[in-house]
């Protein structure tokens, strides 16, 4: 169902892919793409590629210290995932570990997450659902509706 938004969200946002495919390392790349300012140090050496391969525990950690409510953090790397150019970065790039970062959320906290104006989040949910097969993205769909009818009103 969310599918049939992602070319129209990677059109909106221009979110198709880029030379370098990948986020160059350095900080000055980071906001771009949408990480969570607790994640910047330990992104800030390594590339878009490079990140995918990161462990997962000390960037959990990070994130909880700076974003204590479960919600926050799913919606902050939501909104990461959200911010990746597609199909590279967001499906074998950075993509991966977010989405490694978000598989242990239950879906309750990601639809809380999802329920917000900001379009790359809802672009973020966009993605998850794609790649996080659900048999029932409804709650998803329910969350980003609002989103999605001001960004793309019916016609007719």
């Amino acid at each position: 169902m969310l599918g049939s938004f992602l070319g129209p969200l990677i059109e909106l946002l221009d979110l198709h892919d880029r030379d370098p495919q990948f986020r160059p390392p350095g900080l000055r790349f980071l906001a771009a793409y949408g990480v969570p300012p607790a994640l910047f140090g330990p992104l800030q050496a390594v590339s878009g590629e490079e990140a995918a391969h990161l462990p997962d525990a000390d960037l959990r950690r990070r994130l909880s210290a700076a974003l204590p409510d479960p919600v926050d953090q799913a919606a902050a790397l939501l909104n990461w995932l959200g911010h990746l150019p597609v199909p590279i970065e967001a499906l074998s790039g950075e993509g991966v570990l977010v989405r490694r970062l978000l598989t242990p959320y239950p879906k309750a906290v990601l639809v809380a997450a999802a329920e917000t104006p900001d379009v790359h989040i809802t672009m973020g949910v966009v993605l998850w659902t794609l790649w996080h097969r659900d048999d029932d993205d409804g709650p998803f769909a329910a969350a980003v509706a609002p989103t999605l009818r001001r960004l793309f009103p019916p016609t007719g």
